[in-house]
């Protein structure tokens, strides 16, 4: 039988996605920001 993956996506207010990434800077060679806006 095949296991089903559901991948879900978070989606962050944008000072918090910005205070993270600040804060997560020393790690930013092994991590992936994907910056996300909304056009309406």
């Amino acid at each position: 039988m095949k296991d089903i993956v559901k991948s879900e996506k978070t989606y962050w207010h944008p000072a918090f996605f910005g205070a993270t990434k600040w804060e997560l800077k020393e790690n930013k060679d092994d991590l992936f920001f994907d910056s996300e806006y909304q056009l309406s």
